[in-house]
């Protein structure tokens, strides 16, 4: 805005041209003969100065709008400024015990930075929603969205499978329900080879990890009374151990198809079978508090997961 039209708006906005000169730090003659000179390049009159407090004529209230959108627009323009170089030295708390997280997050981490060196990024892996909501975390990943005073984005749709190695003992009589690996990536399944009697699976020992799995408390919905589980993992805060143990023929875990779909290079020695129940459904969800402080990084943070999952054919359906 140019000076000129900055004398005239503030007079507007004080109503008088005293009180205008003082905000300005100017003299009121000088004031005044600023907005006649603007007046007499315009061709018209602002300002009815015969009125007390004065008014505005109706060129002038044209005029006047004008100036207020260019207000608006300078105080957008200092606000993005002013958030970019927040950005650059900002820092951002991510929390989420899901797996999902744990290979996005080093891909984020990588673009976030590349493009702002100088931010710092921290995953909790232990985070939950109360951190959330203290405001010890800016963002969560989570599979059961909060709803008031938050913003909640779907990131991913996953179904869960039960997974034992081939050379277990027990998957032998359930052969004809395994399905291949691409069946499992493409979600192509027919539904005869979905099971529908969960008491075929009393005689297979799981793996868990104990009442902190989203995925073992689904598991233990599903199976009820035919869920044995041989061996446990408490307190584990990633799939690896389990995993590992399922690779050593130990037993059967649960696990979701973009997990699964990490370890291509194992599907020659796994069997995959589906569980028809709509608790082996589930939705992958980003929230942030509303209006937080912290926006303009959420924004960069949020933009880099939803990129990553276009680029890599995860889609939110």
């Amino acid at each position: 805005m140019e000076l000129s039209q900055k004398y005239v708006y503030t007079i507007w906005k004080q109503q008088s041209f005293s009180k205008a000169a003082k905000e300005l730090f100017v003299s009121q003659p000088s004031l005044s003969a600023t907005v006649a000179k603007l007046e007499g390049e315009l061709g018209f009159k602002i300002f009815n100065r015969s009125t007390h407090p004065i008014s505005i004529t109706e060129k002038g209230r044209i005029y006047l709008g004008f100036l207020e959108e260019i207000h608006e627009a300078e105080n957008q323009l200092h606000n993005q400024l002013a958030a970019t170089d927040n950005i650059e030295q900002g820092s951002l708390i991510v929390g989420g015990n899901i797996g999902f997280v744990q290979f996005v997050f080093p891909s984020v981490c990588q673009v976030l930075i590349q493009k702002h060196p100088r931010i710092s990024l921290t995953l909790d892996i232990d985070a939950s929603e109360e951190k959330l909501k203290k405001q010890l975390i800016d963002l969560q990943f989570t599979f059961y969205p909060l709803e008031k005073e938050y913003t909640v984005i779907p990131v991913q749709k996953e179904r869960l499978f039960v997974v034992i190695h081939k050379k277990h003992p027990a998957a032998e009589p359930l052969v004809n329900y395994a399905l291949s690996f691409k069946e499992l990536a493409t979600g192509n399944i027919a539904p005869e080879r979905e099971i529908t009697d969960f008491s075929i699976l009393s005689h297979i020992p799981f793996i868990k990890v104990g009442t902190r799995s989203d995925s073992d408390k689904r598991l233990s919905v599903i199976l009820k009374d035919h869920l044995i589980a041989q061996c446990t993992i408490i307190n584990s805060k990633t799939f690896d151990a389990r995993y590992r143990m399922l690779k050593r023929e130990l037993g059967a875990i649960v696990a979701s198809d973009f997990f699964l779909k990490q370890f291509p290079q194992d599907q020659n020695d796994l069997y995959y079978f589906a569980l028809r129940s709509p608790h082996c459904y589930r939705t992958t969800y980003i929230q942030y508090k509303r209006d937080s402080s912290n926006q303009t990084l959420l924004n960069e943070f949020v933009k880099a997961v939803m990129e990553y999952c276009n680029s890599h054919n995860i889609i939110y359906l």
